[in-house]
């Protein structure tokens, strides 16, 4: 029987790192540190450089990643189309999740385009392009001491993406946000973005120190994680999947308030460590490492799709499907490869700097 992505999700790697914190998962850091770094980085370009600077930068931005989002669709679609027909046996072993599921290309794309249907595990970067083009406003409101009104706005929508909470507006049957959301994820950018614009002018409350406070914060940070992974503790099987798509509670498209909960009590411990920890910390490799990828967050981005799509076809290629170990062995170099597209990245970078250095000089350079 070929070996697929399902059964590496009970027997391989997927089996320890889904879900790995408790009643959520990595997808929630990576939007909320997402929102953290833009509200440092446009509120301090508001700052120096204006807003219309600020504004200009942030629409650059989402244009690369519509841009990014379509033409990374587009080989997709394309590759699929090109491999089904010659391999019908990779077909079967990406399963669903290698999208052999998703209909005629041409379709898929133009309504892909409107950012308003997603498929499946290709949800994140439109999500982006409209969180970007939202940036300026919530930059500009933060300046004009309004971020109240934006925190509002941003809690009442995820407050009406919860079905179970509220009778959420219809929307036309094509629409399709897919497994983020917008109304509700965009809560968690907004949130981060709103503290990445506090933190260089608010300094933190005694609260925080509270050795109190932590104690509580990390008695219950680890009774939710007892109870998502009283399975694996106790050698019952895998993490249960069907949280996610169960009670509102704990829902992974709308973002249910226990994932809320349970991700801001991890959130502060972390805070905590980092501030505690943090110049430890910055002195190691892995720091440095992921501080690189986290520069070319993009293209490692990019990388990661075209590698979790093409690995279960390597899997059947290279005779590993029976193989878990194998399997493991060749998603770790998979991992460690992230790397090259943010070297090649970053060498493309330094080269256009060293062409524009001549023209510079040759700008600033006293008439003889």
């Amino acid at each position: 029987m070929i070996m697929t992505i399902d059964h590496l999700q009970i027997h391989g790697l997927h089996r320890l790192a889904y879900a790995t914190f408790g009643f959520f998962d990595g997808a929630q850091g990576f939007i909320f540190i997402s929102g953290l770094v833009a509200g440092c980085y446009y509120s301090q370009l508001a700052e120096r450089s204006g807003e219309a600077a600020m504004t200009m930068r942030a629409l650059r931005r989402a244009r690369d990643l519509y841009l990014t989002h379509l033409i990374l669709l587009a080989m997709v679609l394309a590759g699929t189309a090109l491999l089904v027909p010659s391999h019908p046996a990779l077909a079967a072993a990406g399963g669903n999740h290698a999208g052999f599921r998703i209909p005629p290309p041409l379709m898929t794309l133009l309504l892909a385009a409107t950012l308003l249907v997603q498929p499946q595990y290709f949800e994140v970067l439109p999500l982006y392009v409209i969180l970007m083009l939202l940036v300026p406003l919530m930059v500009r409101s933060w300046r004009a001491r309004q971020i109240g009104w934006v925190l509002g706005i941003s809690g009442g929508l995820w407050l009406l993406s919860q079905p179970g909470a509220w009778t959420f507006p219809t929307l036309p049957a094509w629409v399709d946000f897919g497994y983020f959301n917008f109304f509700a994820w965009q809560f968690l950018f907004v949130c981060g973005l709103t503290l990445g614009c506090l933190q260089r002018s608010q300094a933190m409350g005694a609260g925080f120190d509270s050795t109190r406070t932590w104690a509580v914060v990390l008695a219950l940070f680890c009774l939710f994680f007892v109870l998502r992974h009283s399975n694996i503790m106790l050698g019952a099987g895998p993490v249960d999947r069907t949280l996610d798509l169960g009670s509102w509670w704990y829902a992974k498209r709308t973002l249910g308030p226990l994932r809320i909960f349970d991700f801001a009590l991890f959130a502060y411990l972390l805070a905590k460590a980092a501030k505690s920890y943090g110049p430890w910390l910055e002195k190691t490799v892995v720091h440095h490492y992921l501080r690189f990828l986290g520069q070319h967050s993009l293209q490692v981005f990019v990388w990661s799709i075209l590698l979790w799509r093409g690995l279960p076809y390597s899997y059947k290629l290279l005779g590993m499907a029976g193989s878990v170990g194998a399997q493991i062995a060749l998603s770790l170099i998979g991992v460690a490869s992230l790397a090259i597209p943010a070297w090649l990245h970053a060498n493309y970078r330094q080269q256009l700097r060293e062409q524009a250095a001549p023209l510079r000089a040759e700008l600033v350079a006293p008439a003889p």
